[in-house]
């Protein structure tokens, strides 16, 4: 479970939360959206230990992150898989390549685990684009090996900022799926995006930000 309680920051001049509170559970796909999407980004980089609130606490797993050290943050964002609203991977690098660099970071030294990388690529639907580049994909494409990347290495957490801004409907709702297909096999899936109206088939619960505040936090009915 990852609980926020009263977290408040000030990222000035423009982005702030003001005392947000809720919790979310392993099997939920959670949204989290308003008017500035910088404000829901700024909350999952709270949550991801990247930003430390200047009030209020978060927990995940029954430890408060808040209060984590240098040393615990770096070790806890270890079990994060991170995505962005633009893909970010190495143009001189394959798609195989891209994703084994994520597992060599989280372990902090090379590692090639090739059954684990034939599963994500599966998962991903890009076991034949492998040997690909960057450059040779579409944008969609570029961000599933995203995806691939950011649970390779088992992450407890996924923090998605607005990964499917550039996709078409059917794009991202078959995005969408896969990310509800990880929430149910025990990761905890937060995404921030500004256009989360028309998407209950998506998710399964949405926390709406008002300048930095909590508007409101409802579910959608399966």
């Amino acid at each position: 479970m990852l609980s926020c309680n009263d977290v408040s920051i000030s990222n000035k001049p423009t982005t702030t939360l003001k005392n947000v509170s809720f919790k979310t559970f392993y099997g939920e796909l959670m949204f989290v959206t308003g008017h500035s999407s910088d404000d829901s980004a700024l909350l999952l980089q709270c949550i991801g230990g990247l930003q430390t609130p200047d009030a209020g606490s978060i927990t995940f797993e029954d430890k408060e992150i808040t209060t984590f050290n240098t040393k615990a943050r770096r070790l806890f964002r270890r079990q994060i898989g991170w995505l962005f609203s633009r893909p970010r991977l190495i143009d001189h690098l394959t798609v195989e390549q891209n994703i084994l660099l994520s597992l060599t970071v989280a372990a902090n030294q090379y590692r090639s685990d090739t059954s684990r990388l034939r599963s994500v690529l599966e998962f991903v639907g890009m076991s034949n684009k492998k040997a690909l580049f960057p450059s040779q994909l579409s944008l969609n494409e570029q961000q599933l090996v995203c995806l691939a990347r950011s649970i390779i290495h088992s992450p407890k957490m996924i923090l998605a900022d607005n990964p499917t801004s550039f996709m078409s409907q059917q794009e991202e709702h078959l995005f969408f799926e896969r990310l509800r297909i990880l929430c149910v096999s025990g990761i905890l899936v937060l995404v921030s995006t500004n256009h989360a109206s028309g998407k209950a088939s998506d998710a399964d619960r949405v926390l709406v930000l008002e300048k930095g505040q909590m508007k409101n936090l409802y579910s959608f009915e399966s």
